[in-house]
């Protein structure tokens, strides 16, 4: 019996030894400046367990600015985030474009489902919401939104939403 079991344990203890070492080989990649590539959840998974861009306790995660997050769409994908920058443009009461305002200027669309938006052109916003990746008629359907063929035009080639929650003015232009 008691052969048995010492098999059977160090069978077990190699696989431990190296699961233990795997681990600890993974958790020192950013501490050497190397990058890790996340796993995306299973289709039906629970998405509040992703961590993409997001805490754990369902906080928004502070973008630098919309480059940043344009630049790192995957990542931001169906997380929530505050991104602050300029009102480029409003085209209606439910919806406006923001931008970065560096010179090459980096743009969302961001919606605000409820619509009664008050932003201007050129205002300063930091805006709290969703960062979808979708096609422009999908979010059209989805959020019920009918814009006329010139808006449409101008933006049916968007790619990247951020479905607001909260649009706050920080500075307003006179």
């Amino acid at each position: 019996m008691k052969k048995i079991f010492w098999k059977e344990r160090m069978g077990t203890l190699p696989k431990m030894t190296i699961a233990a070492m795997a681990s600890a080989a993974l958790m020192s990649l950013p501490a050497l400046g190397i990058a890790q590539t996340a796993v995306p959840p299973s289709p039906g998974a629970d998405q509040s367990s992703r961590m993409g861009g997001q805490q754990a306790s369902g906080q928004a995660q502070t973008v630098e600015d919309v480059k940043k997050l344009l630049k790192n769409i995957e990542r931001y994908d169906g997380q929530k985030v505050t991104v602050s920058g300029e009102v480029e443009e409003r085209i209606d009461k439910k919806a406006f474009i923001l931008e970065s305002g560096g010179i090459f200027n980096d743009e969302i669309v961001v919606i605000v489902p409820k619509g009664n938006l008050n932003v201007q052109e050129d205002d300063e916003v930091t805006v709290t919401g969703t960062v979808r990746s979708a096609k422009f008629a999908d979010i059209e359907n989805e959020y019920q939104w009918v814009v006329n063929e010139e808006i449409k035009d101008e933006i049916e080639d968007t790619k990247a939403f951020l479905i607001a929650d909260h649009v706050d003015i920080t500075e307003q232009d006179d």
